[in-house]
């Protein structure tokens, strides 16, 4: 199973499948991936969301579908904004990272 960073391993989380198959995602125009996800606060956001919805989808208290809800409602939904072309990895091409800035804030 693959690991986050500093949490349990979802089932996608760095490419790896929750049934040991890789999964890379697919590098298509205008949908970005960043090779160090980690580092975008959003997509950390999202995928532990994912994984939260993972863990209570997937108790056997939540029924046979509880996986097929979790792709219909959390995953379809989560990854088409971590995807979208002004989502977090804006800037981001395929082998590399490109940190956002940080929005300038005047002082109070």
């Amino acid at each position: 199973m693959a690991s986050w960073r500093a949490g349990p391993g979802g089932p996608f989380a760095c490419g790896r499948r929750r049934d040991g198959r890789h999964r890379r995602p697919a590098a298509r125009s205008g949908a970005p991936w960043c090779p160090r996800w980690w580092e975008h606060l959003e997509a950390v956001a999202r995928l532990h969301a994912l994984w939260l919805a993972w863990q209570e989808l997937t108790d056997p208290r939540a029924g046979a579908v509880g996986p097929s809800v979790w792709h219909r409602d959390h995953l379809a939904p989560a990854m088409s904004e971590l995807r979208d072309p002004a989502g977090p990895f804006a800037g981001c091409k395929e082998g590399s990272h490109r940190a956002k800035s940080t929005p300038a804030v005047e002082p109070y």
